[in-house]
């Protein structure tokens, strides 16, 4: 989910009080890896950002958000689905840190970023989420607002998320619908026919199924990825005509562009990956995805060493 949401702070900036953390750095404990290692600290990943903003987008629609905010049912809402969705960090997720989280981190790049955005000098590329400006520019700017640093040169593709979040409740609406309906129609496409769903109604909830139950069903780590991922491609492959349809429909009411598979996968890369990485890995990782089904394939797959052994496989293949 790239520096843009879970980014260090600048290490200029004074250390924080106990009681008020960063939520990009915020701490959780993990079940023992494969070594028995017991790991104790974890940054919000990039498909667990996407999933939360999706929500929220999703309450939005429903007029769940006031001029005050959102109603606790939202946040609890909001925690059970990425609860069931990210089961090994279950224990750790609560409302708190889900409120936190919106508050104190989304909320917070939201307002730096758009301040940015908004500052004299400064343009914006609209396809790479990029904040451009001279370099006078930019340093005059960052002596008065040093938290927007972690914006120099990084992409910023979720601030058409969090505007339909944080931004004006008249603006939202069709608008909203176009970016959830492509983030969580994935976790809808997956569920049985006939499958009862959690909730009321009315207003039913967003169902907890996602693409990557195609890896967490698999037993044997070695043997089932290859069809683990198969399974995945296939899927993604129907579900992605799908969403062009939709996309083109929806592209005569709407004016906000949709973040695109390619603009989270190289964020989800640089934020995790790209420090451990060559340059020339690193610009081969790019032209993968290039694919909108390889970013999305990227993106979904939560394990950390299972989603770059997936990657490096793909460079091989288009190097080959």
């Amino acid at each position: 989910m790239s520096q843009p949401l879970s980014s260090q702070e600048n290490n200029s900036q004074p250390n924080k009080a106990k009681d008020d953390i960063d939520p990009d750095n915020e701490t959780v404990e993990l079940p023992p890896n494969e070594q028995g290692v017991r790991s104790t600290r974890l940054l919000w990943s990039g498909p667990m950002e996407s999933m939360m903003m999706d929500l929220y987008i999703q309450a939005v629609e429903r007029g769940k958000r006031s001029n005050s905010g959102f109603q606790s049912s939202t946040h609890k809402h909001v925690t059970r689905e990425l609860e069931k969705n990210f089961p090994e960090v279950a224990h750790c997720i609560t409302d708190k840190k889900v409120k936190s989280k919106l508050s104190q981190g989304f909320k917070r790049n939201y307002e730096a970023f758009l301040a940015l955005k908004n500052a004299s000098g400064f343009g914006w590329d609209d396809i790479t989420g990029v904040a451009t400006a001279s370099t006078e520019v930019w340093e005059r700017y960052l002596g008065s607002h040093p938290y927007a640093r972690k914006f120099w040169g990084s992409p910023f593709p979720e601030f058409h998320k969090l505007d339909l979040i944080f931004g004006d409740i008249r603006a939202t609406g069709e608008n909203a619908r176009s970016i959830s309906q492509q983030g969580l129609q994935l976790n809808a496409d997956l569920n049985t026919p006939g499958e009862a769903q959690p909730g009321d109604q009315t207003n039913p909830a967003p169902p907890s199924a996602s693409p990557t139950a195609y890896l967490s069903r698999s037993h044997s780590k070695k043997d089932a990825i290859a069809n683990a991922l198969n399974g995945l491609v296939g899927f993604l492959q129907n579900s992605r005509s799908q969403s062009e349809q939709r996309q083109q429909q929806q592209a005569a009411t709407t004016s906000t562009p949709s973040v695109t598979n390619l603009q989270l996968a190289m964020s989800l890369y640089q934020e995790v990956h790209a420090e451990e990485a060559s340059q020339h890995e690193a610009l081969s990782a790019f032209k993968i995805f290039r694919s909108d089904t390889n970013a999305q394939i990227f993106t979904s797959i939560r394990e950390k060493n299972l989603r770059l052994e997936w990657l490096h496989q793909q460079i091989d293949e288009m190097n080959n």
